[in-house]
Formats: C-alpha cells, structure tokens, sequence
C-alpha cells in the first residue's frame, strides 16, 4: 500500500484558474487609478518604499511596485521591481528600478480564480517545504514533532512525554505522533481511536521513514495537512492555507501570520479564526511562544507579533466561488478540449477581476431599491465585453454571484425588446445611398396584414405619434412605429439574415414583422455578441472566457486564435454607434447625465411587453456590458429598461470608472449640421440648436456650409 502510493505523486494536484493578467505598455490608455485598482485586488500591500514582492507605493503621479515571481503561461519572470510614470491619463515610462532601464511591456500577475477537478473535494497548492518561509517549517517542527530529523519514523520520547503528561492532567492533552504518523494517518487511515489504528499507524510509518527521504515525508506533510474548510471543499497544506485566509502568497506572511497557519494544525475548526477568534488567537500566540523560547524570534519580535489581530481576510473563498464563470470555463473546456486530461494544467482566462468585482457589487448595491418598486425579488444578469477581440470581462449569472443557481446569461431566452433597434438601424445604414441617421421615417398609425391574416398595430411606448422624424431621433427615443417602417421597407427577410449574421445565434431568428421590435428570444451572452460587431467597427470576434491552457509541465494545450469575420461596412457600424450616442446624449439613457456627455457613452435601452423584461447594453472605450432583469416567473416587473437595468449601469460605471470613446470615422464620413424641425425631423441648416450627425457620402450636404469647422453644437465636442 505505502509503495503504491509513494511510487507516483502523492496526491492529484488541482486544475488553477487564473483572470487575464493586467499588460502595460508605453502610451497606453491608462489611469493611474486603475492601475491601483488592480493591486488592491491582488492585495499588494501599500507601504512607504516597496522592497518585497507584493508591496507597492505612490507617490505624485507615479507607481513603484515589487512584482511577485509568477509562472506565466508563456514562461517565468521573476520578482521585478517597476516605477510607472502617468500623464494624462497614459503611461508615459516604466522603469526597472534596479536597473534603470526602461520597459517597454510589462505584467502583472493574474488573480488566481480557483481550483477546479482535484481528487475529491480536496484542494491544494502544492509547495516544496525547501521554499516555504523558515518561520512556518520552524514553528511546524517546535508545535509537532521536534526531533522530525532524528527519529525513524516514530518517536519513544515522545510517545513516553504525552503519556505521562496526559496522566498528570486526567486527560489527553498532548499526541506523541511524530509528522510522518501524522502523514501516514492522513493518506492511509482513519480518525478511528484504537490501539490496533495506532499500532498500524506506528508500523507504516517505520515503513515510510525507511524507504523515503526526510525532504519526501516532509514535503508530503506541508501539502496535506488539512486546514479549514469551505463548503464541500477541504483547504489542505500552507500555501493554499494562506491564500485562503489572508489572500496572499506564504512568502508574504508576516510571522504572526505564519503562527496562525500552525497553530490551526491542532483543530481548523475548533480555532476558526472566523467564528472563535479568541481562541485562534490564545493558540497563535503559543506559537509564537515557542518560536521566541527557541530563539527564532527575538523579544522585541514577539511582543510587537502577539499584540497583532489576526488580519484574516473577511471570508476565504478558494474553490468555485464564482458559480456563472466557472459554469464557463467548463463549458469552453468541454468544446475546447474535450479528450484531454487537464489535472495539474493552468487555465488562463479573460476575465477582469476589477470588472468583475464592480459587476458584482453593482447588483448588490441597485438591487434592493429596485426589487422594492417591482415588488418582488428580481433575477439579474451581466456579462461583459472588451468588443474589440470578445474577450468575456466580467460574468454575473443571477442575483447573487456566488450562489450556484440558474446562469441567465448563458441559458436565460428571454425576449429582447427595443436592444434590437441598433440592428435593424445599422441594417439601414449599410446603404448610404438611400439612408443615413438625417433619413425621414414617418410616425404614424400603422397597421400590417400578416400572413395569416392578422392584423398587427404597432405602437409608440408612450402611445404618441411624431409625424415625421429622423432616423437618428427613432432610435435616440426608441420609437418603435418608424423602426417598424424602416425594417418592412428594408425587407423582413433581409433583416433577419443580417441580424443573424451580426450574432452567430443558437436558432435564426423569423422575419415577422414583431422582430423588428425584439419579439424573440436571446440569451444576455447572445445580446452581447449581437452587439460586439456594431461597438468593433462591424468586425466580428467570437466570443470567449479561456485564452490559454497549459498542462502541469507548462506544455501549451490550447491557444485562442482571433478569427475575425467583416459583417457589415465599418461606416454602418460607426454611424450606428454615433447613434446610440443620441441614446445617452438626449434619449432614453440621458439619465446618465454629466457622465455620459463626458465619456461621449453609447447605449441602448430595452422593455418587453407588460414590463417583464429589462434590458441595457452600454459602450464605453473600454468594454460593452449587457444587463438584463426580469422576473423568474416571466412576470410584470414594473420597470423599464431606463428605470431597471440602466440604473445598475449607471452604478457600474461610476465605479469602475470609463474611457472616453474615441471614434475614428473613415474619410467618406463627414459631419454635417442640421436644424430641428418639429420635434425629430432633421434638414441641413447652420442654425442654433441643431444636431451634427456624422453621414456616409454627405456630398448633398456641402454646399449648405455645415461641413468641418463650422460645427458648433455638441456633437463638436463630442468628436473633435
């Protein structure tokens, strides 16, 4: 049994799930502040001048920092220390501090996720004792087995001492298990109390210390033992232990903290720092005790470590504390890599653990306020997206992101509503020749004969009719009646298809005329990718969560390739944006206010029959997010997407912070004055409180003047 055991790896070591690391470069649009973002979320720890890994400072408009060592899936780099320099909201230098010479890329280490696939519900990160902190091996040794280095495998002295000493006090106060009974018990036995389990115990332990090494027995030890628990799932050996309870490599751990890992060895759940911190505290200070006795700590040392909290973080999560993320990274394994054996690989991701947390947050803030005016407890979803490759940023999969329940995002068909204009808008624009955003639709009642004979009378969400209005004022106010004349003009079928190509949808999408108002059925996941051409210039990229694979040897197992695919004219998408600009600037979303002027935010708000569903998607320069709210049940929610969804953009955003928009039109688009007529119609004119709208082929319009640098209304400010 112990040769079996011993003659191939002691235990399956886990699958570790990584975020995307943080890449910096020269001239790269970058604040400071999201820089600081990203080591508070690694728990860098800020402190006066950086010397260790894990610390960083600020000072003025700079950043020095002591980059951990890290394993990264193209190699190892090691422990760097690196001063970044901001101006105006970019990079300007990175400087190897100890080497002064400048940088011209640099990572940070990705946040690790957790851990998927390990035997049972164990879970370890392996570490060979030799490169753990001195202080743990020496406190594991003084609290557990003194003489680990001398004895074979069982120790009579120790053994005599805890008897005697268990007679003296009427009760068992002490072991005299040596670290490889200890070992022996945890890989082979039971907990079982007999003197047939002991002698056993004794037995396979002489066995192992005779036909094992001392770096062997021991490097079993500091990766098995068992050390608290969450959920299902058992916290085993010190390195997964400190990043379970303080969220931070062991080679970052003070001594107390070190201490505290030891002393958790006796009983992880009798000493739950969590729930009895007293007593996790009695016994981390006869740790350390024992440390200073020894002489490996000096009095001052221990009076300045025992005076010390326990500085835990405020709940350990390690395993799959993010149920909708990693339901897709499985997901994507299983069609990534559906013959291999990942056990022991590195999974890097796309995800951004600032978006991420934010995303969260978010939800949790807006929530309450917004189950109150529904009068019922709403379900949620948020998937976010870097549009330009489809990179999956952050992914929220119901109300609550660590309960493993319903994923909407992946699996909740829901009808989309008004999300859909955008496309029926950009299907328009891909023929300038006959539209542009200045184009007149007409806003009046209107009836459509289907098929079947019935007669369908779509109407305005506020039951009024403009008349005539533009393009661009249809969609800014999410008018349903011109969109509805614009797609049946366009053709049915020929909409359907170009929406179908714009997405790669599970299932086509019917030309009836109720799709050019969203009467169908798409994931959050799905709304995303319909959106992610129209926000990339009408490139397509497949949308995905894992970048690379590689397996316990650092062999590559998988690489995502960008494959990207031209759906439409970059002006139609381009225009579309601009668009949705109006959306913020004066429609549907302009209660973001100051906020969305500022960052020039696109957007597009969505509602379902009866208030059932409530929809936003949101563009920045930095990633586009879709929300959805609704009911469980399907039922009236009460809310819009401006008064549902909108609101935990607004809240998200703020958070998070934006990057401006910044569009680059091509040279055949040009930007041309008009005057309001009435309330939505548009004609060329230079007068005051017009509307500049970017068109395709604007050759009609310059002879009115209006063209370059006569622009004077936002849309000036928005682009120049």
């Amino acid at each position: 049994m112990v040769e079996q055991r011993f003659s191939g790896p002691l235990f399956e070591l886990p699958t570790v799930v990584y975020a995307r690391p943080m890449t910096l470069n020269i001239d790269l649009a970058m604040k400071h502040k999201e820089v600081v973002d990203e080591l508070k979320t690694l728990n860098y720890q800020l402190v006066k001048k950086p010397t260790h890994s894990g610390e960083y400072s600020v000072a003025g408009n700079s950043i020095t920092l002591v980059r951990r060592p890290f394993e990264f899936a193209d190699g190892f780099r090691d422990l760097q220390r690196v001063k970044l320099t901001f101006s105006r909201s970019h990079i300007q230098s990175m400087i190897d501090v100890d080497s002064g010479m400048g940088l011209g890329v640099f990572q940070l280490e990705p946040k690790m996720m957790g851990l998927i696939g390990e035997d049972g519900n164990q879970h370890r990160l392996y570490q060979s004792w030799k490169d753990m902190p001195e202080g743990v091996v020496k406190a594991l040794l003084l609290t557990e087995d003194r003489a680990f280095f001398e004895h074979d495998g069982i120790s009579v002295t120790a053994i005599a001492r805890a008897f005697f000493t268990n007679i003296k006090a009427g009760r068992t106060v002490q072991g005299g298990s040596t670290l490889t009974q200890q070992l022996t018990k945890n890989l082979f036995l039971s907990s079982e109390r007999s003197w047939s389990r002991k002698i056993r115990e004794a037995y396979m332990a002489v066995l192992i210390d005779s036909r094992y090494t001392k770096d062997d027995i021991l490097d079993g030890y500091v990766n098995q033992i068992y050390l608290g628990q969450q959920g299902r799932d058992a916290i085993h050996g010190f390195e997964l232990g400190a990043q379970f309870y303080f969220n931070r490599p062991l080679q970052e751990l003070r001594i107390d903290q070190q201490a505290l890992l030891v002393a958790l060895i006796k009983g992880p759940s009798y000493y739950n720092p969590w729930r009895f911190p007293e007593r996790a505290k009695a016994r981390r200070d006869t740790v350390l005790k024992l440390l200073a006795d020894d002489g490996h700590l000096e009095q001052s040392e221990y009076e300045a470590a025992i005076v010390r909290e326990l500085d835990i973080q405020v709940r350990g999560h390690i395993t799959l504390s993010r149920p909708a993320y990693f339901d897709h990274v499985s997901y994507e394994l299983e069609a990534r890599l559906p013959s291999h054996n990942i056990k022991g690989s590195r999974i890097f991701t796309t995800l951004d653990p600032v978006s991420q947390a934010k995303a969260e947050s978010s939800l949790l803030s807006t929530l309450p306020a917004l189950d109150a005016k529904a009068g019922v407890e709403l379900e949620a979803a948020f998937i976010s997206l870097d549009y330009s490759d489809g990179a999956i940023r952050a992914i929220v999969g119901n109300r609550n992101p660590s309960f493993a329940g319903f994923n909407y995002v992946r699996h909740g068909k829901r009808q989309v509503g008004s999300v859909i204009k955008p496309a029926v808008t950009m299907a328009a624009l891909r023929t300038p020749e006959k539209y542009n955003l200045a184009s007149v639709l007409e806003d009046k009642p209107l009836t459509i004969t289907q098929s079947n004979g019935d007669k369908w009378q779509p109407r305005n969400y506020s039951r009024e009719f403009w008349g005539e209005v533009s393009l661009y004022s249809s969609l800014a106010h999410s008018l349903n009646v011109p969109i509805v004349n614009l797609g049946v003009d366009l053709g049915l079928e020929n909409v359907a298809d170009f929406i179908n190509q714009l997405g790669g949808l599970d299932s086509e999408v019917t030309p009836l005329p109720s799709m050019l108002l969203g009467a169908f059925e798409m994931t959050p996941l799905e709304v995303g990718a319909l959106y992610q051409p129209i926000a990339n210039h009408g490139k397509r990229q497949q949308t995905y969560l894992i970048n690379t694979v590689v397996d316990a040897k650092s062999k590559l197992l998988y690489q995502h390739e960008l494959t990207p695919v031209q759906v439409t004219a970059e002006q139609a998408a381009d225009l579309t944006v601009a668009a949705m600009q109006g959306v913020v600037q004066e429609g549907t979303a302009k209660s973001l206010g100051s906020l969305g002027t500022q960052y020039q935010l696109a957007g597009k708000t969505g509602t379902t029959n009866n208030n059932r569903d409530s929809w936003y998607v949101g563009v920045d320069g930095r990633e586009l997010v879709t929300i959805w709210l609704g009911r469980g049940d399907n039922g009236n929610t009460k809310l819009t997407g401006a008064t549902g969804a909108l609101s935990v953009y607004q809240h998200y955003i703020t958070q998070r912070g934006a990057i401006k928009i910044s569009p680059h039109f091509s040279d055949d688009v040009e930007m041309v004055n008009f005057s309001r007529r009435g309330k939505g119609k548009l004609s060329a004119s230079c007068g005051r409180g017009s509307v500049s709208l970017p068109i395709w082929g604007a050759s009609q319009y310059t002879s009115s003047g209006c063209v370059g640098d006569e622009i004077t209304n936002f849309f000036k400010n928005l682009f120049n």
